[in-house]
């Protein structure tokens, strides 16, 4: 419900879907208590877009991806 497609935007390469896998049942079931506990949608949201930015730190992290360095000043 609250995670549906958290794990495509995490995916760059084969193997980084099953660790996403499982960490998506834990982030789940976190929003899923503030929600029950009548967390307003706001605080629902920014919780949201926390756990969905741990777990893509995470995933990165875990398999080290590099990024392409920035060729020049940010304009």
């Amino acid at each position: 419900m609250f995670t549906d497609g958290w794990e495509n935007d995490w995916h760059i390469v084969d193997g980084d879907e099953l660790l996403a896998k499982e960490l998506i049942p834990v982030f789940e079931k976190y929003l899923t208590a503030l929600n029950e506990k009548g967390a307003s949608k706001s605080t629902i949201n920014r919780h949201k877009n926390a756990c969905h930015a741990i777990g893509g730190y995470i995933i990165d992290q875990v398999f080290k991806y590099e990024w392409d360095d920035l060729e020049g000043p940010w304009n």
